[in-house]
């Protein structure tokens, strides 16, 4: 393994080799990519594990760190597979392994101790308390997530204990990461798998109360604009980040190549304390190679119209100007200035009519200046390359390539794929009639000798000079050395051959790195350890298993909770699930009143000092908390140790050694993922956990929980306070199928999006009560009392 990075580490994506050579190339400290399978690109070309030694040893040969994404949740039958995946990343020497699964992380600290493991954004670790239990899991470095504001990151930074990595540019999820079941709801594609379809960049209508809402074309209202960190590195330096990454691995090399580039100076240049100024040329061209447009995202703060326009899908480029008219061949633009006018050869795209479903490009052939229209450039495309019969005047006009821009910026590429070379002190012994013996070392420890057997000649003329010596061995190629110090040990004026140096400097090398390569592995303690972890978690089994199932019920409105405390036959307890603290709180209260157990929800998402704000649902003293974050966890455990907690799906316990992990961090039962299949669902349940899981029998998947909210950006304006427009309305989004996903907000304002059809699993009761599970739950979301008591009567039904 390589050193331990020294802030601040510049970490570039690969998709595949030619991207990790851009990346290296470009001079980024550490890359991470994926294999074939667990990590959350699938659709990348990514690499094989009988590769993975060659891209550790190419990455380390040229003093860049390697890390590797197994950054999915895990399903039980995959367990086996993932271990493998991890002894071999172990004994390949990665610097770090990329992870989202609790139960990977305990797999790793148990199987090769010293392989350190990163915290995926996927995790969603918002806050100091839940990555103090990350901490404890093994995690020593946490990637934060997108939403949190310069600010927060400086205060995260400055109380967790480890290095907070940040993205500071490409594709931004509107969702939390971690938090997104859209794909898994609407396609059956889970985005916790790697197989995200990106439903946020589809179009919907906003509809209020029933009907449509005019947003003047808008339609990409889950689409956000790409993160563009450039101008906020001096600030996230100052703010304690120790890694700026760069998402992209399933874009070009070229992209990769850019972005590297850009950020590369500019970190230098902030650590220099220089003042920086981007290479435009570059800076076009990474916009040409993709962008959607870019912003700062959460880093200034939550700005709604610099997150989301509405507009945006894919790749727009570089604005030029608008469509002034309509000709023959192609169409007259109004640039926006007068150096933004197109050449044959660049290729532009015309963004489409509003709301339309594609936008509309092709390659220039011919550009001039539009006969009688002082001002204007006509432009004209290839044959039908072009659908002019869809352009309308007024539409954005946008390049998205430029070859001699292309070339002027590949021609400036650094010349060097080594950075922060490592010197190596030398010592040459040689004697006359004897052996030449050199020994190199670097000051980590690492050290070699080659010999020349000899005999060495007595010199007449050319006699061997500490001069001639550094010249042989300073060449040293795209290797991660440079020559340091260099002493001889002669005795006398001795011939040493050119040909002999360089032999001698050629093996010395070849040994010095074979011993990086040695040294950077990792020793697997336990190969076997997911059987013998699944035999504790055996043995451990509680010896008397509950006889009968429980109903627990999760209401969202007061009428709901009323007609529970109405019913013949009650739920074993109610969840009270509301959109303000306050009125869990009240709700809590009077379900204890009326002598039924309650259990008080926590929101979703935890941001710094946001615990602070759980005593309204603390004082109502429900008799348990479903909690959804481990900040929240780790709240409730230090302020009421003997109230039982439950842990909810969004905590992603897809695999029993996840549900052991958050056991052990002292939660009473775990709620099953909602990624997992029925036939994993059973294969968990017989994992020796059964008894400690829940498993949701009937909900709306809420399928996005994000920072975005839409009635702010798109009801009140961007510019306007929101006037709480969704507590006073019922929201939601319609689809291209026009199935409308409800929309709900939380205590902080955060929103979430529900599947609009409900997902039930009821009729599986039996077979999975006969696999153990005694806990069963049923979600209400804009259900009636009527509704409710027949989902009820269903459940207890199938329970009997």
């Amino acid at each position: 393994m390589l050193a331990p990075p020294t802030p601040p580490e510049l970490l570039s994506p690969a998709g595949d080799w030619d991207s990790m050579l851009a990346a290296v190339t470009n001079h980024a400290d550490a890359v991470y990519f994926g294999l074939a399978n667990f990590n959350a690109r699938q659709r990348a070309a990514n690499f094989t594990a009988d590769r993975l030694q060659d891209v550790v040893s190419f990455l380390h040969d040229r003093n860049v760190r390697a890390y590797l994404t197994l950054n999915t949740l895990l399903f039980p039958s995959e367990l086996d597979e993932a271990a493998r995946c991890v002894a071999t990343a172990a004994e390949a020497g990665v610097d770090a392994v990329i992870v989202q699964d609790p139960g990977v992380a305990a797999l790793i600290r148990r199987m090769a101790p010293s392989l350190p493991v990163h915290a995926s954004t996927q995790m969603t670790l918002s806050d100091v308390r839940g990555i103090a239990l990350a901490r404890a899991l093994g995690v020593s470095r946490v990637i934060l997530p997108r939403e949190l504001p310069i600010g927060t990151i400086r205060g995260v930074a400055a109380a967790c204990g480890i290095p907070v990595e940040v993205f500071v540019h490409g594709a931004m999820c509107v969702s939390f990461s971690g938090q997104c079941l859209a794909s898994a709801a609407i396609g059956g594609r889970s985005g916790n798998r790697g197989q995200c379809a990106q439903p946020c960049r589809l179009p919907y209508t906003l509809i209020v109360d029933g009907r449509p809402r005019e947003l003047g074309g808008r339609r990409r209202l889950l689409s956000p604009l790409d993160l563009c960190a450039l101008d906020l590195i001096p600030d996230l330096l100052d703010a304690g980040v120790a890694a700026f990454k760069i998402e992209g691995r399933l874009k070009s090399a070229e992209y990769v190549g850019l972005a590297t580039r850009l950020y590369r100076h500019a970190i230098d240049d902030a650590v220099a304390r220089r003042p920086h100024k981007p290479d435009p040329d570059a800076l076009a061209c990474l916009e040409q190679s993709f962008s959607r447009g870019w912003g700062s995202g959460h880093l200034k703060g939550t700005n709604r119209a610099a997150l989301v326009d509405g507009r945006t899908e894919g790749h727009r480029g570089v604005r030029l100007g608008v469509v002034a008219g309509v000709t023959a061949r192609g169409v007259l633009l109004k640039p926006d200035a007068t150096d933004l006018v197109p050449k044959p050869g660049d290729g532009l795209l015309i963004e489409s009519v509003a709301g339309e479903e594609s936008d509309h490009g092709g390659r220039v052939y011919v550009v001039k200046p539009a006969q009688g229209r002082p001002g204007l450039t006509e432009v004209q495309f290839g044959d039908g390359d072009v659908d002019l019969s869809a352009v309308r005047p007024g539409l954005a006009l946008r390049r998205t390539d430029d070859p001699a821009l292309r070339k002027r910026v590949q021609s400036a590429a650094p010349r060097s794929t080594v950075r922060n070379l490592t010197p190596v002190s030398l010592i040459l012994r040689a004697r006359l009639g004897g052996a030449v013996t050199v020994s190199a070392s670097t000051a980590d420890g690492v050290a070699a000798e080659a010999t020349w057997p000899g005999p060495v000649s007595a010199a007449t003329t050319h006699a061997a000079t500490e001069a001639l010596v550094r010249e042989q061995f300073s060449r040293l190629g795209d290797t991660p050395f440079r020559l340091g110090g260099v002493t001889l040990d002669l005795d006398g004026a001795l011939l040493l051959p050119k040909s002999v140096l360089n032999d001698l400097r050629r093996r010395v090398v070849e040994s010095l790195l074979a011993q990086r390569r040695q040294r950077a592995r990792h020793g697997v303690a336990e190969p076997q350890a997911v059987a013998a972890m699944r035999r504790e978690l055996l043995a451990g089994r509680a010896p008397a298993v509950e006889d009968r199932p429980h109903l627990h019920v999760l209401v969202r409105e007061a009428g709901q909770l009323d007609a529970l405390l109405d019913a013949p036959v009650r739920p074993d307890m109610v969840y009270c699930d509301f959109a303000s603290l306050r009125t869990a709180g009240e709700a809590v209260s009077r379900a204890r009143r009326a002598g039924m157990p309650a259990a008080a929800v926590t929101p979703r998402i935890q941001l710094p000092g946001e615990d602070a704000q759980l005593g309204p649902i603390i004082d109502a003293a429900p008799d348990a908390f479903l909690v959804r974050t481990l900040g929240a966890l780790s709240c409730l455990r230090e302020r009421v140790p003997e109230t039982p907690l439950i842990a909810d799906f969004s905590l992603n316990a897809a695999n029993e050694l996840a549900v052991q992990a958050l056991l052990d961090m002292g939660v009473t039962r775990v709620t099953a993922a909602y990624d997992l299949a029925p036939d994993e669902t059973l294969r968990l349940l017989v994992a020796g956990v059964a008894h400690r899981v829940e498993i949701v029998v009937h909900k709306h998947v809420p399928f996005m929980h994000m920072e975005h909210c839409l009635c702010a950006t798109f009801v009140a304006g961007a510019d306007r306070p929101c006037g709480q427009f969704c507590r006073a309305h019922r929201v939601a989004l319609r689809d291209r199928m026009d199935v409308d996903h409800p929309v709900r907000t939380d205590t902080f304002c955060r929103t979430t999006v529900y599947f609009g059809k409900v997902s039930s699993s009821i009729s599986d009761i039996p077979r999975l009560n006969a696999a153990g599970c005694r806990h069963f739950r049923v979600e209400l979301l804009d259900e009636t009392p009527s509704e409710a008591m027949a989902i009820l009567r269903a459940v207890q039904g199938e329970s009997a």
